[in-house]
Formats: C-alpha cells, structure tokens, sequence
C-alpha cells in the first residue's frame, strides 16, 4: 500500500491513503467458454489489452492463448485490497457458480457474505453467458 504526504498540519505530516481509487473486478468471456476474472482501474483499457488491441502485449499470458470476446460481469469497490479479496474468491467458485453469479446478483450475498463486506462492492455490469 502506497502512503503519500499531502500537508503539513500542526507540524505534523499527514499521512493519507493513496488506495482510495475506484478498483473494478470483471468476469471476461473467452471464445472457447472459458471464464477469465481479474482486477483493474480501466476495466475498458484492460480489455482491449487481453484482446491485444492496438498490438498491446500488457494483457495476461491466459488470454493470449484464450481470446476473450466479452465482459460478463464487473463490480466495482474502493481499494486493491477490497478487489483483490473478492477476485480471489471468484476464481475459487466453480464454473457452475461463477454462471450463476453472472446472471443473478443476488447470488453474490450467498457466495461472499460469510467473509467479505458486501455493501463494499456494486454491481456494475451483469451480462449474459451466451
């Protein structure tokens, strides 16, 4: 976690969170069915690297060999911590279940209640798994 110094305040520095940014969490679709999450700022800018957009070769080694033709999911939380615990526990569901997320949200309380803060994330994109 980075710390910045922002101001002098009563000949003290404060010290503030540099990790307050918008995270998103996303489920990507690849063309052989295969379902990719992961963790990022730009969720649109990310995409077009796993798609290898513009010749981009920022995208992850999965993808290169598994082109991802959708995003069928994404939430969005403040904080990497915040996003990284919720894309690991997606990546330790099932297929089955990561399906079920997909189409209904209401899944995500059932799936994630037990350790994560649920009103952290908001839901922002539900796709169809086609």
């Amino acid at each position: 976690m980075k710390t910045i110094i922002t101001k002098k305040v009563s000949d003290k520095l404060e010290k503030v969170n540099n990790d307050d940014k918008c995270y998103y969490i996303y489920i990507l679709k690849c063309e052989n069915g295969i379902l990719y999450t992961g963790v990022t700022t730009d969720y649109r800018r990310r995409f077009n690297e796993h798609s290898r957009v513009n010749g981009s070769k920022n995208g992850a080694k999965f993808t290169k060999s598994h082109k991802p033709k959708k995003i069928v999911a994404l939430w969005k939380t403040s904080g990497r911590s915040n996003a990284q615990k919720l894309e690991t526990r997606i990546k330790q569901l099932s297929k089955a279940d990561k399906l079920n997320l997909i189409s209904d949200n209401k899944t995500f309380k059932i799936y994630f209640n037990d350790l994560l803060d649920c009103k952290l994330y908001k839901i922002v994109r539900k796709g169809e798994y086609a």
